[in-house]
């Protein structure tokens, strides 16, 4: 039997979307011209998000859980980006999952809502991909919060030594674990857990997640790393570079949203040491 779940339809404008869009949420979203979706498992966290609006405002549907899925991938077109020779397209059969892509052909299977990179911020990462892209030959790349699988499958494609592939929800690893068998990528992990040490970090996240995360992050990254980043808007990229202790190399706006591609370089302590001591040498009595 399938599972029931439930969809909210407001306006893609609307004030209550654009939050949901900007600050961190346990909801799948998806915005499709002027029209905003919001999926939930539950009935009740959409009732609650729409208690004090009209209810000429927004529909509330009850919908089959696959017939949303399929309906969610039949949707989508494909995505030509120019400037790494790729196309992506969706991959609609979850039970077909005969490794299949390869070349300049990326096939991703959407999950819930993930896509296969329509959202502008991803878009942002995919064109700093394409003028900085010599970076990723033989790094190791760590994609945090991989949603599909997107970025990691791509690093991979465009010559990444290793991906470690994170994000704390179950149905994203399983989606990137799908992504990765389509794909043919075979040094891709997917983890909830970090471990290793990374030159290359690619993050597509809230900046309110980044604040959270990046303290865990950063032990892993090795003294010089390169990052992608985006899902921040434009005038909070000075901050995040304060932040993460970047140095920007290039960054992009696409609407209300921005990315950038930056540089993080740390002295390593052993450095530092000999710095300090050559520093107390040289003082005068």
């Amino acid at each position: 039997m399938s599972k029931e779940s439930f969809l909210l339809k407001i306006p893609a404008n609307s004030e209550l979307f654009q939050k949901l869009l900007f600050e961190y949420s346990d909801f799948s979203l998806v915005r499709k011209e002027d029209q905003g979706f919001v999926y939930s498992a539950e009935l009740e966290p959409l009732t609650t998000l729409v208690s004090d609006l009209d209810s000429r405002e927004y529909l509330i549907e009850t919908l089959n859980e696959d017939d949303w899925r399929d309906k969610w991938t039949e949707e989508l077109e494909p995505i030509e980006i120019s400037s790494l020779n790729l196309k992506i397209v969706p991959h609609a059969d979850e039970k077909e999952l005969t490794p299949r892509y390869s070349g300049n052909l990326i096939g991703l299977f959407p999950g819930r809502s993930f896509g296969i990179g329509h959202h502008e911020t991803t878009k942002i990462i995919l064109e700093l991909f394409g003028r900085h892209q010599k970076v990723l030959k033989g790094a190791n790349v760590l994609d945090f919060g991989c949603g599909s699988g997107i970025l990691g499958i791509i690093a991979s494609r465009l010559g990444a030594s290793t991906v470690l592939s994170i994000d704390v929800d179950d149905e994203a690893l399983r989606v990137t674990n799908i992504n990765t068998l389509l794909n043919q990528i075979r040094n891709l992990e997917s983890s909830k857990s970090m471990n290793g040490k990374f030159n290359v970090l690619l993050i597509n996240t809230l900046t309110t997640v980044m604040e959270e995360e990046f303290p865990k992050i950063k032990k892993y990254l090795a003294p010089s790393t390169k990052v992608f980043a985006s899902g921040f808007l434009e005038n909070q990229t000075d901050s995040l570079c304060k932040l993460l202790s970047l140095t920007e190399v290039e960054s992009i706006n696409r609407g209300e949203w921005a990315g950038l591609f930056a540089s993080r370089e740390l002295q390593p302590a052993a450095h530092l040491l000999m710095q300090a001591r050559k520093k107390k040498s040289t003082r005068l009595p």
